[in-house]
């Protein structure tokens, strides 16, 4: 009598079957634990973002009257000094003092400044890579942003002393405003494909934070119109793993390359042309500034304004993997890239781009900037 069962080769087949089942989920642990330490990143950039928004408002960052900027010697106080409200153009770390046609576009770098000025003077600008590219008319200069710092006030007696040299804020204290201080704190486990763990407060019934120190922030203010207005789009740009003293400026940490921008609609399709390929290295997620101007009138000397400076951050939705090298002698890389954001409508022959290692992540807002001081 034949008793029911299966054979041999049935029980192999089973097992081979079993055996690819099981070889594909382990296939997609290492994508798993990507998506989640992209998604780790992701929260902390929110975190670090809304932050940094409040943190600008609450210490009123948006006042000049509480700047502080390098004229090559000295601190100075940014409201104090004439031609303070000028777009500026790359040939003068100060502000000028020709007589003010539009408000200029500033860059708001307490811990760039804390940490790097008076040490390396080319940090009183955005970005302290000085454009020396060729694609502008002759004599046009390409703008730059002033950086102002964060400004430590001289008291007398108790009373705040105008009249004695301004400081930016210590490095410490740099430090605490622009570092984030609610990045969630993760338990990392001893086996290297497990994913971190979001360790909660038993008492408060929610995630515990801790400064990761991983994430910073430093921000740009735009005029939002003609410049007539104070009016301004604030950006807060948030930097994973900000490179900082003692290390020296990191040379491609603040770089510049040219770019032709093929339609500039929401940003659109365009090409990156560099140096060398690492001046063109971007990836997917990544966030560069787009600088540009309307004007072809040549600058006279170096204290040159231009009334019609663009400064605009885009997204890089996509990158080409890999950079072409078009020519050897000179040596030219270009990358194809595709960027989101407001339409550019700048000539690409007046255009640059800055790519800043790091920035991950890009908050606007519009504020009122008190263009009129209370001291001076």
């Amino acid at each position: 009598m034949k008793r029911p069962g299966i054979t041999l080769l049935e029980v192999l087949f089973a097992m081979l079957v079993g055996t690819i089942g099981l070889l594909g989920a382990i296939s997609l642990l290492p994508v798993a634990i990507e998506q989640a330490n992209k998604g780790r990143e992701a929260d902390a950039q929110v975190i670090v973002g809304e932050a940094a928004v409040n943190e600008f408002k609450v210490r009123g960052c948006y006042l000049p009257d509480l700047w502080v900027v390098w004229d090559g010697a000295n601190f100075l106080n940014f409201n104090g000094q004439a031609g303070a409200w000028q777009s500026h153009n790359g040939t003068a770390a100060s502000p000028s003092t020709s007589p003010p046609q539009q408000a200029a576009a500033f860059c708001y770098d307490p811990l760039g400044v804390a940490n790097y000025l008076p040490g390396t003077p080319a940090y009183a600008q955005f970005p302290y890579s000085r454009p020396t590219l060729n694609i502008f008319p002759s004599g046009v200069r390409a703008p730059v942003m002033i950086r102002a710092g964060m400004a430590q006030f001289a008291m007398n007696a108790g009373v705040l002393d105008v009249a004695r040299p301004y400081q930016s804020v210590s490095r410490q204290f740099a430090e605490t405003v622009c570092f984030s201080s609610d990045e969630l704190r993760l338990e990392r486990p001893e086996e290297a494909t497990s994913p971190a763990i979001t360790t909660f407060d038993e008492l408060n019934m929610r995630p515990e934070t801790v400064p990761d120190r991983q994430f910073s922030w430093f921000a740009t203010m735009c005029p939002k119109t003609d410049g007539q207005s104070d009016e301004y789009v604030l950006s807060i740009a948030v930097v994973h793993r900000r490179p900082l003293p003692p290390f020296t400026p990191d040379p491609l940490g603040e770089r510049v390359s040219g770019i032709t921008v093929y339609d500039g609609i929401t940003g659109g399709d365009a090409v990156l042309h560099g140096a060398t390929e690492a001046d063109v290295a971007v990836r997917n997620g990544d966030w560069i500034m787009l600088v540009g101007t309307t004007n072809t009138t040549p600058g006279a000397g170096v204290t040159a304004e231009d009334p019609q400076a663009r400064f605009s951050w885009y997204k890089v939705i996509s990158s080409e993997a890999t950079a072409t090298q078009t020519s050897t002698s000179p040596e030219n890389w270009d990358r194809e890239i595709t960027l989101y954001g407001p339409d550019w409508t700048v000539p690409t022959t007046q255009t640059y781009a800055v790519l800043m290692t790091g920035v991950t992540a890009v908050f606007e807002r519009t504020i009122r900037v008190q263009r009129t001081s209370l001291w001076y």
